[in-house]
């Protein structure tokens, strides 16, 4: 079986986003559109909106949505759970003597670096260098407290990631296969909404600057963007109230 080209030319997380937009624009001027097609009348909108919540729940799908979210917490959760064993652990890199390498190169600092970030794949290869020199200077260190076990836990902590780390992958590459697996939907979203953007322009090019603009591609794509940053973007400190 021939494997489907996708149509659309913009991020498949941002097709139903701008679908939704469009969705919402010609709602709000449908008698226009019919006044100029009876191709519009009524099932268009209510066909073309179940297209679009279709596509949301192959892009976005709550479910998976919400098992990524659980392991994310998770993983973080694991990393950060770390920080105490590595503060120990350079106390004791501190006080040990005839280390193989320098105390600064041990590692930990990198370790903590991923943590902060939140980077689950430089924590795991960070973490195996660590364990390696902890490994090679573990004498040392355990001559000044430093046990099996506090070792251990610094052992079970990638570990643990790795696994999360792996099971939050194949939920993500589930997720991309969902996708692949409903490009004829997508497209067929695609055209719909190309059509309505086409036609909008026809109706408003001359007539409407600012409504033009609610049906064409590049202000679209730029108001998803300009969406995106305000969620991203927190909310400025207010500072504390005058007296």
């Amino acid at each position: 079986m021939k494997e489907l080209k996708k149509k659309f030319n913009v991020s498949v997380e941002d097709l139903p986003v701008i679908a939704g937009f469009v969705a919402t624009s010609f709602e709000s001027n449908q008698a226009d559109f019919i006044s100029y097609s009876p191709d519009y009348q009524e099932p268009y909108l209510t066909n073309y909106k179940a297209k679009v919540a279709s596509v949301e729940e192959i892009v976005f799908p709550k479910k998976v949505a919400d098992e990524i979210k659980v392991v994310t917490e998770r993983l973080n959760g694991t990393m950060e759970a770390t920080r105490d064993a590595l503060n120990r652990l350079e106390g004791y890199v501190g006080k040990a003597v005839n280390l193989s390498i320098k105390p600064a190169d041990f590692g930990i600092k990198e370790v903590r670096k991923a943590i902060t970030v939140g980077d689950a794949e430089k924590f795991l290869s960070s973490m195996k260098n660590l364990l390696s020199n902890i490994e090679a200077n573990f004498t040392q260190l355990n001559e000044k407290g430093f046990t099996a076990e506090a070792k251990e836990i610094l052992v079970n902590a990638r570990i643990n990631v790795k696994a999360d780390n792996d099971l939050q992958n194949t939920k993500l590459n589930g997720k991309a296969a969902l996708v692949e697996s409903n490009v004829e939907l997508l497209n067929g979203l695609w055209d719909n909404m190309s059509d309505i953007l086409k036609t909008g322009k026809i109706l408003y090019q001359t007539k409407d600057k600012s409504k033009t603009a609610e049906f064409t591609m590049t202000a679209l794509k730029t108001r998803v963007k300009q969406e995106r940053k305000k969620k991203e973007t927190p909310p400025e400190d207010p500072g504390t109230p005058a007296a």
